[in-house]
């Protein structure tokens, strides 16, 4: 939750990006954004270029502006195909166990006030998962 409103989700995990936040700066929490590379033979994370347009896959619910998230009108939004969560659940499962590895894709700078929020959604992240030397089983 990088939100003063510690009611509120706004914490989005994103896949082929490096995100640095700064939960000290009210008005200015993203410090920097890197994509990872989709045309690069090697993969390599680049600044987020304000001139280019990325296209990006979202679940149901951030795509239609869930959790305050606004997207200009040219997202699609469809509707065919197993409902999200399935699918997901159904890949992990037949994929586990996995590997998941430290990338340091996100990192968070906080003061003493947001300490206990951010150390809860870190819990929370762990209580599905068994992990041992690197490898984590999600539980059904």
């Amino acid at each position: 939750n990088t939100s003063k409103d510690k009611s509120k989700g706004r914490f989005l995990q994103v896949s082929g990006f490096r995100v640095e936040y700064d939960l000290t700066n009210d008005n200015n929490r993203v410090k920097s954004i890197d994509v990872l590379c989709a045309n690069c033979s090697v993969p390599i994370y680049e600044h987020v270029a304000c001139d280019k347009t990325y296209k990006i896959v979202a679940v149901d619910f951030i795509a239609r502006g869930g959790d305050g998230y606004k997207f200009a009108n040219s997202v699609i939004v469809s509707d065919v195909g197993p409902i999200e969560y399935e699918a997901l659940e159904k890949y992990i499962v037949k994929m586990s166990p996995m590997w998941t590895p430290n990338e340091g894709r996100i990192k968070i700078t906080w003061n003493d006030t947001d300490k206990e929020a951010v150390e809860n959604y870190t819990r929370m992240m762990r209580d599905n998962q068994t992990c041992e030397n690197g490898f984590c089983n999600f539980i059904q």
